[in-house]
């Protein structure tokens, strides 16, 4: 007698051997969350591909086009569509990414820097950026109550910020 189950993200056939197969892109968002098994992606009566990223609903993400899956595509970035008409950065491979001020990752392909400024910053999302502390002044409450760290030169460019947990 054979079983299908659904391991993270992975469609597995018991037999007398373990055979599984990689995750579908369909089952993957573009921030790298799996979908619900209970809403895999779709149109679910919208414009642009999606599907949701808890089990009650309440979180969703945007997922890439069939035919057309997280890649670079001759660019430096992953990006993919998520509708006849939009794209957006994706990343499905959950690499360890660099963290804002507010705890928050920076795209797939993206890192701090100044990027052209004079202030520490990254790319969080399409159209949005949050600044990053300098990398010789990390978040910590040096003297402090608080935690803050410096994202650029001048006395008056530093943020409250939210150190990186160790895990």
């Amino acid at each position: 007698m054979s079983q299908t189950m659904k391991l993270v993200g992975s469609s597995c056939l018991f037999i007398v051997a373990v055979f599984c197969a990689v995750a579908e892109s369909a089952d993957v968002t573009v921030t790298g969350k799996y979908c619900d098994t209970n809403h895999r992606c779709g149109w679910h009566g919208y414009n642009y591909f999606w599907c949701y990223t808890s089990r009650y609903q309440k979180e969703w993400d945007y997922c890439c086009k069939p035919g057309h899956p997280c890649d670079t595509y001759n660019y430096s970035y992953d990006w993919c569509y998520y509708s006849s008409v939009s794209w957006s950065y994706c990343d499905t491979d959950n690499k360890e990414r660099d963290k804002t001020v507010n705890g928050r990752s920076c795209l797939s392909g993206e890192s701090c820097g100044q990027h052209g400024y004079s202030y520490y910053w990254c790319y969080v999302q399409i159209g949005a950026w949050d600044y990053c502390c300098k990398p010789d002044h990390a978040c910590a409450k040096h003297g402090s109550e608080y935690n803050w760290c410096r994202y650029g030169y001048w006395s008056r460019s530093w943020a409250y910020c939210k150190p990186e947990k160790k895990g």
